[in-house]
């Protein structure tokens, strides 16, 4: 199995009759106003997608992947694992990780590690990274509005 491509995104579609993906708000950066100061972590309220490309060169009838979401320290504070069953004879997969809330420690750059299972092996390889920019802001730290 070979990973073409990964995205984050909003939303994707995908139409019935012709299988087409349309991929709907792709996300490089997020903007986060909180009422207080973080003290270890905050939970932003966003849904969110991970989609992968994968071209098939062997008969894999399921695939799992591990999702790790990296700091801006590089340290792992959370993961998502989740399972594909591909159909026989298929010659390329979409993977598609729907996530709901993203943990935050500080404003900086994030990480989506994006990880295959070898079930030979039983060890998980690293496929692709995705890059997810985060700025915090406490609401007493933004300016007031003139009249």
């Amino acid at each position: 199995m070979q990973h073409i491509w990964s995205v984050l995104c909003q939303k994707s579609i995908i139409d019935r009759e012709s299988n087409l993906l349309s991929i709907i708000d792709c996300l490089e950066e997020i903007n986060f106003t909180t009422e207080k100061n973080i003290i270890d972590s905050v939970v932003i309220p966003i849904e969110f997608q991970i989609i992968n490309f994968w071209i098939i060169d062997n008969n894999l009838s399921s695939l799992t992947l591990k999702i790790d979401l990296l700091d801006p320290d590089k340290s792992i504070i959370s993961n998502y694992e989740n399972s594909f069953a591909i159909n026989k004879g298929a010659l390329r997969f979409r993977s598609i990780t729907k996530i709901q809330g993203i943990t935050a420690t500080k404003s900086g750059r994030y990480t989506f590690r994006i990880s295959t299972k070898d079930n030979e092996k039983n060890v998980y390889n690293i496929m692709s990274e995705l890059p997810l920019d985060i700025k915090i802001t406490t609401a007493k730290s933004l300016p007031i509005p003139s009249n």
